[in-house]
């Protein structure tokens, strides 16, 4: 069984280091997880308890 990870950006959809960043360490662990990225500011979106 995967770990499920959520991923709530709130930078409002402004380019960034950081979200860079963890993007790219997560990716690396991508065997042993899904994941997903939520626009929370910009878009008002949200893992709607999915994870």
């Amino acid at each position: 069984m995967k770990l499920r990870l959520a991923i709530l950006d709130l930078y409002d959809g402004t380019a960034n280091q950081g979200m860079r960043c963890i993007q790219d360490i997560v990716s690396r662990y991508k065997h042993l997880m899904d994941w997903e990225i939520f626009d929370v500011r910009a878009k008002a979106e949200n893992s709607k308890f999915r994870f």
